[in-house]
């Protein structure tokens, strides 16, 4: 019986300084150990990157490709490339140097910075969204207002 109150009382206190370590500064602003850095996430976080900077190349792609964007589609897409862009090559710069373990900027911080700006990105980017069908409406009155308009004279 004491000794599975031992056990307890040991995991109980393991899991204290687990959250204790992980409320720290030290674990946010510090190098990560070298035995962390070898594990998988390393690779999910560079795939993430190199997925984003894929996504971005292809908005790109089909913002040139395509000509029968109306105004608004455009600038939305060059919204979303614009804002999109800088991820990917942050992302890779933030893997690198936690492969190399650059001590400032291989911080689990950054990451966890990178995440957020990268969700509040998004968040923006899909309030614009929904304000396109209302954009591509006054386009298209305005288009329709556009022909009644007088044309300029050439003198």
């Amino acid at each position: 019986m004491e000794s599975t109150i031992a056990a307890q009382l040991a995991t109980n206190s393991a899991k204290g300084n687990e959250i204790e370590q992980i409320l720290g500064l030290k674990y946010w602003f510090g190098t990560p150990p070298q035995a962390s850095l070898n594990h998988w996430p390393i690779s999910v976080l560079a795939i993430l990157s190199t997925l984003i900077l894929i996504v971005v190349l292809i908005i790109v792609a089909i913002k040139l490709l395509k000509k029968g964007l109306n105004p608004p589609q455009q600038k939305y897409l060059t919204k979303l490339a614009l804002v999109l862009a800088p991820f990917g090559p942050l992302g890779w710069l933030l893997v690198l140097a936690r492969m190399f373990e650059v001590v400032f900027f291989s911080a689990r911080f950054w990451w966890v910075a990178w995440f957020i700006t990268l969700f509040i990105a998004g968040l923006w980017l899909a309030r614009e969204y929904k304000k396109l069908p209302t954009q591509q409406i006054q386009y298209q009155t305005y288009q329709l207002k556009k022909r009644y308009f007088p044309k300029k004279r050439k003198r």
